[in-house]
């Protein structure tokens, strides 16, 4: 009975309830609709760096860790037991030789990390073969030793498809070589400081060069289901002494950072609007109390308790609140799956956005958890806004309530 009529107290003055659903459903779909766009930024960098770069998991010896010295290598021998031992649960893995280096063209000079990769197990962890715009991933028919380096790269050094550039790096000894290579491929990330840094070259190619021995390598990466990340590292760190294994977010720790606190900021910005929502619905509340100070002093005088119009009060009050966050959620969630598909062009921004690893086209994203507790958050504050109207309807005296 209390549900019923409070419920159709809600709709006696439509406009006023309409009204605080409104301010509530939009200061929700403002507030989140921006957090999505945000978390959407976050999670295309994390994706990002995770599919093209450093990938689930990595294997480096203990001293690499540490100096990141070209001799600290390990053979690719010491590691095949423990990964075949995983095999079921693990995607694909990929072996890689890295070295610092200079690449140089008649026209320019700059810093690049210099990878040396087996093309085939390479593009099943990561996706730069995906990412080719110009030429092959190391499909071209040539004598020469072929390189595939990032748009961004390209452009610092003015140079195209077909163009040699020259590379300058110390071998294990400390020799300084020089070696040339062929741009047979150019690609393009949604990172352009990733693209200016990191070159590709077949293993093949770059190990007799670096004289770290046959199938000696600096890096061994993996794709891995998040559902079995965690078995796998047990794992491999049981089976691996002397070897650093490590998953992503120990490997680059700004991403979890940044993860963390994305949740942290939507929390605070949905906290902001409802303390601010807070004010007018307790406004709107009090109003209603006023206007029907004759009547609820008529229910106590028939005998309702106090604490049964306490509670119609309350259930009015969440009742606007509810409502509001559904209307809200549903908005937001429109929006957020229209655009997530779509994608909002910010191309004014692009080259700042690629900077950062977003590219130029934002995906907005909001997890299901969110919807719940901003609802639950709604709640909350929906009882706490009771409280003050709840506090004059008790503090009433009925005879003058009801002379008057």
């Amino acid at each position: 009975m209390i549900g019923r009529l409070a419920w159709r107290n809600v709709w006696r003055n439509r406009l006023r309830s309409l009204v605080v659903v409104l301010a509530i459903a939009s200061g929700l779909f403002g507030t989140l609709f921006v957090a999505a766009i945000s978390r959407g930024m976050i999670i295309r960098i994390v994706q990002s760096t995770i599919d093209n770069d450093i990938s689930d998991l990595q294997i480096h010896s203990d001293k690499y860790v540490i100096s990141e010295e070209l001799i600290d290598v390990f053979p690719q021998s010491q590691l095949q037991a423990a990964i075949d031992k995983n095999a079921v649960l693990i995607d694909a893995y990929s072996f890689r030789v890295k070295v610092e280096a200079m690449a140089t063209s008649a026209n320019g000079s700059h810093q690049v990390t210099l990878l040396g990769i087996d093309k085939d197990a390479e593009s099943r962890v990561t996706g730069i073969h995906d990412l080719v715009v110009e030429g092959t991933y190391f499909d071209t028919k040539t004598k020469l030793k072929e390189i595939c380096v990032g748009r961004k790269l390209v452009e610092e050094l003015e140079v195209r498809l077909g163009s040699k550039i020259v590379l300058s790096f110390a071998d294990v000894e400390g020799d300084i070589m020089y070696e040339s290579f062929k741009i047979t491929g150019i690609y393009k990330s949604s990172n352009s400081e990733f693209d200016k840094i990191n070159t590709y070259v077949l293993s093949d190619d770059l190990i007799p060069i670096l004289k770290t021995g046959e199938s000696n390598y600096h890096e061994a990466a993996f794709r891995i289901s998040e559902s079995a990340l965690d078995q796998v590292y047990s794992s491999l760190h049981e089976e691996l002494p002397g070897y650093e294994v490590m998953r992503w977010f120990e490997i680059n720790k700004t991403l979890r950072a940044m993860s963390s606190m994305m949740d942290l900021f939507t929390f605070v910005m949905v906290l902001i609007v409802l303390i601010a929502l807070i004010f007018g619905v307790i406004n709107t509340m009090l109003m209603v109390v006023m206007e029907r100070r004759k009547e609820l002093g008529m229910l106590r005088a028939l005998g309702m308790n106090n604490f049964s119009i306490g509670r119609m009060i309350v259930l009015e009050t969440v009742l606007l609140g509810i409502i509001g966050s559904i209307v809200g959620n549903v908005l937001t969630y429109i929006s957020v799956s229209w655009f997530g598909d779509r994608g909002i062009k910010y191309a004014s921004a692009a080259e700042g956005l690629e900077q950062m690893g977003m590219g130029d086209t934002l995906y907005p994203e909001l997890g299901a958890y969110t919807y719940i507790a901003i609802t639950l958050l709604v709640l909350v504050t929906a009882l706490i806004a009771s409280i003050f109207p709840v506090r004059r309807v008790f503090r009433q005296n009925i005879a003058e309530t009801l002379r008057n």
